[in-house]
């Protein structure tokens, strides 16, 4: 487990259920996401977004005994994506959806390296300040009330030469746009049944996040690339890489805390 983890978790290593940071988090769906958990993995499926996490990775360049803080891990897809890539890096997760969290448990063992907290502030798993060697979060950033401070929070937990990577939707995101790109990039009898069977679920998740993107624009963040840049700029981070991911619907940004006195 990450040493720079208070006890609170340490101790929790063997625990059966997540971990919880305290009061219940101050967001405002998360009988949302409880209900998107249902039906989240399905997009595992999908081959878009195993480009997206293969994508995620490669910018990360994770090296084993790594701590990485994955904030908002959902279901705990990350986790095992690079527990694959480097089996002894030390993960932290951090979400506000005990339904997500319960299945990031089922998932990935706390014995293999990852650690779940219940929260939605980048403080709930108490990290000291710049303990953490790299910083994920994937499709998030949009959906926080105040994304700027969470960055300039997580900033905080970064230590001065690590890596940030965030997965966050572009200003026109098309949910139905991943599922078309899939389709395009079947080949074979065996990719078209395996579609098949996760079409009830995508179904699910297709209408959670058309609503998503239809009711949750003045509630939500869907940025462009000039937007993100200032937005990371004036948190103290500098972008080094922004490119799209995930079909194209996301933009993929991976950046560095600003040095004092410079760029």
């Amino acid at each position: 487990m990450p040493s720079d983890i208070v006890a609170k978790n340490t101790d929790a290593a063997s625990s059966a259920t997540p971990i919880d940071a305290g009061a219940a988090p101050r967001t405002l769906r998360s009988g949302f996401w409880n209900l998107y958990a249902v039906c989240y993995d399905s997009l595992t499926g999908l081959k878009p977004y195993q480009q997206m996490m293969g994508d995620i990775l490669d910018a990360l360049e994770l090296q084993d005994d790594m701590a990485v803080l994955d904030y908002g891990c959902g279901t705990g897809n990350f986790e095992r994506f690079a527990l694959a890539r480097a089996p002894r890096v030390r993960v932290t997760g951090i979400d506000s959806s005990r339904s997500m969290l319960q299945r990031a448990e089922r998932k990935v063992p706390v014995s293999v390296g990852a650690v779940f907290v219940f929260g939605d502030s980048p403080d709930a798993a108490g990290l000291r300040p710049a303990s953490c060697d790299r910083i994920v979060t994937t499709n998030v950033l949009y959906t926080l009330p105040d994304p700027a401070a969470t960055l300039a929070q997580l900033r905080d937990l970064l230590k001065p030469d690590g890596l940030m990577v965030h997965a966050t939707p572009q200003t026109r995101f098309n949910p139905m746009g991943v599922f078309w790109a899939h389709c395009g990039m079947c080949r074979g009898i065996g990719d078209f049944f395996a579609t098949l069977r996760i079409i009830p679920a995508l179904i699910m998740v297709g209408i959670m996040n058309i609503w998503i993107v239809k009711n949750g624009r003045d509630s939500q963040y869907f940025w462009s690339q000039d937007e993100l840049t200032r937005m990371f700029a004036a948190n103290g981070l500098n972008i080094t890489e922004i490119k799209p991911t995930y079909a194209g619907q996301d933009w993929l940004v991976r950046c560095v805390q600003r040095k004092q006195g410079g760029e």
